[in-house]
C-alpha cells in the first residue's frame, strides 16, 4: 500500500508497507522516491486514467457506546487525491494536506508538533503541512502510532496523542469546535450512538462536548481518518480508515470490597480486598492526574498502619496473575489516614504519583487492569452491640476524568465512583438460668465454653455479660469461666459462626445439685448471599441446639439465640426421658436389685441363726 501526501509546495511524502515472513515494515522513501512517485502521479493524471481530486467525496462516522452524549467534529485534514487499487498495483493511495480553512489549524499543530522535538531539530515538513506529517508518520495504521502493549488502540495512544494534548493545550485551536468550522452532533435519545452523516472526507479531530459532572467524565479527544472515496465514488480502503468509533474509554466502575470471611470473633484480623478497574489515564496531563481510592471504616473496625500488611498491585482483570506492584512512595501509592482509626476512619491509598509517571512514559498500556488494594484490619469491642451489617467498609475512587479540562489546565470536578461496601458481622448468644420446680431465675450459675475442644476466654462487660477476649486484652482482665448474673442471665458476644460452642456447667448455684456432664451445643447458621448491588449480606440468621443428656437445657429463640437451663436439687427431678430419664431408671433398679440382695442376704442370716438355734 502506498500514501502519497501532498504538502503545500507540491512535495509528495509516500509510505509503503512491504510484507516479507508474515512481517510488516514501514518506511518513508528518500526524495528520489518522493520525486519518482510525484512523477508517476503527474503522469497518471495526464493521461486522464484517474480523477485528481477527491475533496467533494463524503464519509460517515459513527460514534458507538455514547447514549447522552454530545461531539464535535473539526476537519484538519483534507483528502486531495484518492488512486484506485488497479491504478497501484493492486492497492490504493491517499494524497493529504493540512486544511487551509481555518487557518488556525495549521498554525496550532504545527506548534504542537514543534513542541515535540525538543531540542532536535524540526523536520520540514511539520512547519510546511503539519497534518500531512502526522498521518504519514504516526497515522492510524503506522508503527509510530501506538505504544506495543497498546497496539489496537490508537485514539487513546502513542505520539498521536501527545500531539493531540499539546494541540488542546491552545486556546485558540479550542476556540475552533465553538465556532462555525466544526460539526457537532448528539446521540438520539434512547440510542447510543452519534452520527455525522454525509461529512467531507478526511481528517478529522474529534471532541467529546457533554457536559462534565462528577458521575459523568468526558472521553479523550481524537484524531479520526474516514473512509476514503475517488471523485468517481470508488472507495479505497486504507487500513486504519475507519467509520465506526468507540467512543468508551475504559472506566473503572463500583469498587468491589471483600473480607477474606464473612463474620469473625471480635479480636480477629479481618483482611480487606478492594478491587477497581484502571481507567483510561494517558491522554491527561502528567501534571495534574489524580487516582486516589477513598476508604472508610465504621466504628467497630481499627486500622493500624504499621500492622496492616497493605499490598497494592494491577492484576490482569478477574485474575489473580500480578501485572505490577505499586511501591509505598514517588512514583507509588501514599497512604493517608485520619489521626485517630482506633474505631473507625477514613483512609486514602493515593496512586496519582504511580499514573503521572506512566502518562510521562506514555505507558497506557494498564488501561482496563485491575486495581487490587488489601490491608488488615482488626475487628475491636465496639462491634458487639451494632446491628448485624452495621459494621461495614465503604470505598470509593476518585480519579480525573475530564482530559480536555486536564489538558487545557481549565478547572474541573474529578470523577468519584459508587461505593462499594463490604460488611462484617460478629454475633452473640445468651442464656436463662432457672429452677426447674419453681422457675425462679438463678444466679451464680458458673459455665465454661468451649469450641472445638479449647475452652475460650472472655471478658466480663457487666453482671452476667461477657465478650470474647481479645489478644490486646490484659491477661488478669480474661476468664474461662462464666456466671450468670443476678437476673439468672448470661450474655455471650463477640464469636463467629462455625463449629459449636459447648455451655457446660461446672458449678450449680448454691442449694442445687452439679450434674457430671451437664452440657449443651450452641450453633449459630448465618445465611450470605448478594444483594441489589452484588455485595455480600446477611440473609437470615438461625441458631442451633444440641440437647444436654439429662433434657434440662432447650432453645427459646432460633432467630435471636437465646436458651435456658434448668437446676435441680435432686435426681427425681430429672425428666424421665432420654438419657437422664435411662440414668434415673437405672439407678432406681440398682437401688431395687441392691434392696432386693439386702432382702435375700438377712432372710438367709435369719434362717441360719434359725438352724443354729436349733442343733443348740
Amino acid at each position: 500500500m502506498v500514501w502519497v501526501l501532498r504538502d503545500p509546495f507540491g512535495f509528495v511524502f509516500t509510505r509503503f508497507k512491504e510484507r516479507k515472513q508474515g512481517m510488516t515494515r514501514c518506511s518513508i522513501r528518500s526524495l528520489v522516491a518522493s520525486a519518482t512517485a510525484l512523477v508517476a502521479a503527474f503522469a497518471m493524471g495526464a493521461t486522464g486514467a484517474v480523477a485528481a481530486n477527491a475533496a467533494e467525496q463524503t464519509a460517515d462516522l459513527k460514534i458507538h457506546n455514547a447514549a447522552g452524549r454530545t461531539f464535535t467534529a473539526l476537519k484538519v485534514g483534507d483528502y486531495t487525491q484518492v488512486l484506485p487499487p488497479a491504478q497501484e498495483g493492486g492497492e490504493g493511495s491517499v494524497s493529504v494536506a493540512t486544511v487551509a480553512n481555518p487557518a488556525q489549524v495549521k498554525t496550532s499543530s504545527t506548534k504542537a508538533l514543534s513542541a515535540m522535538f525538543g531540542t532536535d531539530p524540526v523536520p520540514d515538513g511539520v512547519t510546511t503541512d503539519p497534518i500531512a506529517y502526522v498521518a504519514t508518520n504516526w497515522g492510524v495504521g503506522s508503527d509510530g502510532a501506538t505504544t506495543p502493549t497498546d497496539a489496537g488502540k490508537p485514539q487513546y495512544d502513542g505520539k498521536v496523542r501527545l500531539f493531540l494534548n499539546n494541540l488542546w493545550k491552545d486556546a485558540d485551536f479550542r476556540n475552533l469546535f465553538d465556532s462555525d468550522s466544526a460539526i457537532t452532533k448528539t446521540a438520539a435519545e434512547g440510542t447510543d450512538t452519534v452520527e455525522f452523516t454525509g461529512i467531507p472526507q478526511g481528517e478529522y479531530v474529534l471532541v467529546d462536548k457533554t457536559a462534565h459532572t462528577a458521575d459523568n467524565g468526558v472521553t479523550l479527544p481524537m484524531f479520526v481518518s474516514t473512509t476514503a472515496k475517488t471523485e468517481g465514488g470508488t472507495r479505497v480502503d486504507v487500513k486504519g480508515m475507519t467509520e465506526d468509533i468507540d467512543a468508551k474509554g475504559e472506566a473503572p466502575g463500583t469498587p468491589q470490597k471483600t473480607t477474606d470471611k464473612a463474620d469473625y470473633n471480635v479480636g480477629d484480623t479481618v483482611r480487606f480486598t478492594i478491587k477497581a478497574t484502571v481507567p483510561t489515564y494517558l491522554g491527561y496531563d502528567a501534571g495534574t492526574y489524580d487516582l486516589k481510592m477513598n476508604d472508610t471504616l465504621t466504628k467497630g473496625l481499627t486500622f493500624d498502619a504499621a500492622k496492616a500488611n497493605v499490598t497494592v498491585t494491577l492484576n490482569k482483570l478477574g485474575t489473580d496473575q500480578v501485572l505490577a506492584t505499586i511501591p509505598a512512595g514517588t512514583p507509588g501509592y501514599a497512604l493517608t489516614t485520619d489521626s485517630d482509626m482506633s474505631n473507625g476512619g477514613k483512609i486514602v491509598f493515593d496512586l496519582s504519583s504511580f499514573f503521572r509517571d506512566l502518562i510521562t512514559k506514555g505507558d497506557g498500556h494498564y488501561a482496563g487492569a485491575q486495581i487490587v488494594i488489601k490491608y488488615d484490619t482488626t475487628l475491636n469491642a465496639n462491634a458487639i452491640d451494632t446491628t448485624p451489617g452495621d459494621v461495614h467498609n465503604s470505598a470509593s475512587l476518585e480519579y480525573s476524568n475530564d482530559p480536555n479540562a486536564s489538558i487545557s489546565g481549565e478547572p474541573a470536578s474529578p470523577g468519584k465512583t459508587p461505593e462499594g461496601k463490604a460488611k462484617v458481622y460478629t454475633y452473640n448468644f445468651d442464656l436463662t438460668k432457672i429452677n426447674k420446680a419453681t422457675n425462679e431465675k438463678l444466679a451464680g450459675a458458673k459455665f465454661s465454653i468451649s469450641k472445638g475442644g479449647a475452652d475460650l476466654k472472655f471478658v466480663k462487660l457487666a453482671d452476667g455479660s461477657y465478650r470474647k477476649a481479645m489478644a490486646t486484652d490484659a491477661p488478669a482482665s480474661t476468664v474461662t469461666t462464666v456466671e450468670t448474673g443476678a437476673q439468672g442471665n448470661l450474655a455471650i458476644k463477640g464469636v463467629a459462626s462455625g463449629d459449636d460452642y459447648q455451655v457446660k456447667e461446672t458449678e450449680a448455684p448454691n442449694g442445687f445439685m452439679t450434674l457430671k456432664d451437664l452440657s449443651f451445643g450452641v450453633k449459630i447458621l448465618p445465611n450470605y448471599g448478594p444483594d441489589a448491588s452484588g455485595e455480600q449480606e446477611l440473609k437470615t440468621l438461625e441458631y442451633g441446639f444440641a440437647a444436654d443428656p439429662y433434657g434440662l437445657a432447650q432453645m427459646t429463640s432460633s432467630t435471636k439465640g437465646s436458651y435456658q437451663l434448668m437446676n435441680v436439687k435432686s435426681l427425681t427431678q430429672l425428666p424421665l426421658t432420654g438419657a437422664a430419664g435411662i440414668m434415673f431408671l437405672v439407678i432406681v433398679g440398682g437401688l431395687m436389685v441392691a434392696a432386693g440382695v439386702c432382702i435375700y442376704l438377712a432372710s438367709m442370716r435369719s434362717k441360719r441363726d434359725a438352724s443354729s438355734a436349733v442343733h443348740a
